[in-house]
């Protein structure tokens, strides 16, 4: 019995082949096999070949399956918290003002303990399994979003905060696949993050407010420069002159 990948997207299937005494399984790189007793899973074999024992449970009728699972697939999972229609409403406390953000993205997994996953499926695809996981990653997604959005200084700071979001959702996101799906993240790339622009902004405050902004935005401005001059200075002083030849 050979355990190798497919072409066909498959990321866990049974495999149709009777199971005897003292089969053999030869599992390929980028695969692992999955030992089904009884509806239990029994044992979890890696790429090299194997020795399937089931001489003692075949005298009492037990069922042994075996089960494939692709372990090098890359799996790219889309999301999206909020949409055009229905956006996420945020409401920023420095200038009480409502403002509407939404992001995409992808999250890039791999499935690293395959007997939890198979506790989930006992079949699955690479878009059965996109479809699976997309409204729990828009879930996860808001729930980061809204989180960074609470703990950030307002419309001004969230607009420079995608690496901070991206971080926590990659944390919230890490968490819920390990322990529910069996999968390790590998990165969460968001690929949008959208928030009103500084007209659109600017329209929801009074004049007070609007004059605020400018002040803060001026010097949110000056900030980020005395910084990157403060890190050109840094490297420069130890970087050590070059010799004359």
């Amino acid at each position: 019995m050979e355990i190798k990948k497919r072409a066909d997207g498959s990321l866990i299937w049974r495999v149709e082949s009777s199971v005897s005494k003292n089969s053999h399984i030869t599992v390929h790189e980028g695969c692992q096999a999955i030992e089904i007793r009884d509806g239990q899973i029994y044992d979890k074999h890696k790429p090299g070949k194997h020795k399937v024992n089931i001489a003692g449970i075949l005298s009492k009728g037990a069922a042994c399956d075996i089960y494939a699972v692709n372990t090098a697939h890359r799996i790219k999972l889309p999301f999206a918290a909020g949409t055009l229609n229905a956006p996420i409403e945020y409401m920023d406390k420095r200038f009480n003002a409502l403002i509407k953000i939404r992001t995409r993205g992808e999250v890039v997994v791999t499935i690293e303990d395959p007997r939890v996953l198979l506790k989930q499926r006992n079949a699955l695809t690479v878009s059965e399994l996109e479809e699976d996981m997309r409204q729990e990653l828009s879930g996860i997604a808001r729930s980061a979003l809204v989180e960074v959005a609470g703990e950030s200084d307002g419309y001004v700071a969230l607009q420079g905060a995608t690496e901070q979001i991206g971080s926590k959702m990659a944390q919230k996101i890490k968490r819920q696949l390990d322990d529910t799906y069996g999968l390790v993240v590998e990165k969460v790339d968001i690929v949008s993050l959208d928030f009103p622009n500084a007209g659109e902004f600017t329209a929801l405050l009074d004049e007070g407010e609007k004059e605020r902004l400018k002040t803060i935005i001026a010097q949110e401005q000056a900030n980020q420069a005395k910084a990157a001059a403060d890190a050109i200075n840094a490297f420069s002083k130890q970087t050590p002159p070059k010799e004359d030849k």
